[in-house]
């Protein structure tokens, strides 16, 4: 009899150690729900309710620079370049090797008529992807808004 309470102890004392971690897990998977829901209205054109939702994994993770890289994205698809390029600054602040914030940045100040500083940007992304799409394009203009013909030539 001593034996099998023993062993219901056991048990019991394992149900709750397989509860109390799933419950952990459970948590832990909850902090991503705001960043999984912008990714899913930012793919489905929901740019509002994605910056909102990006806005909120923000708060919950300060530091990452995705969230930032992705309020940056979101600002730009709603037409205000001022604070995607804010946001695309913070995210290269966090780590100035991200190439996907450095190319947006480039076409950003490009709207923006600011050249010199979106060819310095793109620079940095033909420096690791030189074969990226779009990106002789973005490069060339941008060159040839500066007058610098020799190097349009070469990038288109």
């Amino acid at each position: 009899m001593l034996k099998r309470s023993g062993l219901l102890l056991i048990v019991l004392i394992a149900c709750i150690f397989i509860f109390l971690h799933s419950l952990a897990f459970a948590q832990q998977d909850a902090q991503y729900q705001p960043l999984i829901y912008g990714l899913e209205h930012y793919k489905d054109g929901k740019y509002k309710e994605a910056l909102e939702d990006f806005q909120k994994a923000g708060v919950i993770f300060p530091d990452d620079p995705d969230v930032l890289f992705y309020i940056g994205l979101t600002y730009q698809q709603l037409n205000e370049p001022e604070k995607a390029v804010e946001y695309f600054k913070k995210t290269l602040d966090k780590d100035p090797e991200y190439i996907d914030a450095h190319f947006q940045l480039g076409v950003v100040l490009i709207q923006k008529k600011e050249y010199k500083d979106a060819i310095s940007h793109l620079e940095q992304v033909y420096k690791k992807e030189p074969a990226r799409e779009d990106l002789g394009y973005f490069l060339g203009f941008a060159y040839y808004q500066t007058g610098d013909y020799k190097k349009t030539l070469s990038y288109l």
